[in-house]
C-alpha cells in the first residue's frame, strides 16, 4: 500500500471577498501559530479600520501596504513580537502580487 503524505498547509493565505464589488479590499491569513486573519490594502484604508491603533504600515515609499482589522484565532502578539511577523506578511503580499500580476499586453 502506498504511503500517504499529508497535505502541506501554506503559512500565508491571500484572498478577496468574491461577493464584494470593491476590488481594493484584500485579506490575508496566517495559518501557523499565532493564527489570525486581517485586511490589507494600498494606501490609507477605506472604510477606516475598526481599531486605528492596530494598523501596521509598511516601511517604504509609494503606495504603502496597510494591514489592519485583525481577527485573532490564537492569542494576539505584543506589538514588538508582531512587527517581524507582519514584515513577513509584506513579503508574502509581494510574492502574491508577483504571482497574480496581469500578463503583459502586446
Amino acid at each position: 500500500m502506498a504511503r500517504k503524505t499529508p497535505p502541506k498547509m501554506p503559512r500565508w493565505l491571500m484572498g478577496q471577498d468574491p461577493s464584494s464589488r470593491r476590488d481594493d479590499l484584500h485579506y490575508l491569513g496566517h495559518l501557523q501559530p499565532p493564527r489570525f486573519f486581517a485586511r490589507w490594502c494600498f494606501g490609507p484604508p477605506r472604510p477606516k479600520p475598526k481599531n486605528p491603533d492596530e494598523v501596521f504600515i509598511e516601511d517604504g515609499e509609494g503606495d504603502l501596504v496597510h494591514i489592519y482589522d485583525f481577527l485573532w484565532i490564537d492569542d494576539p502578539l505584543e506589538p514588538d513580537e508582531l512587527e517581524p511577523l507582519l514584515q513577513q506578511a509584506i513579503d508574502a503580499i509581494d510574492q502574491w502580487l508577483e504571482n497574480n500580476a496581469a500578463p503583459p499586453s502586446r
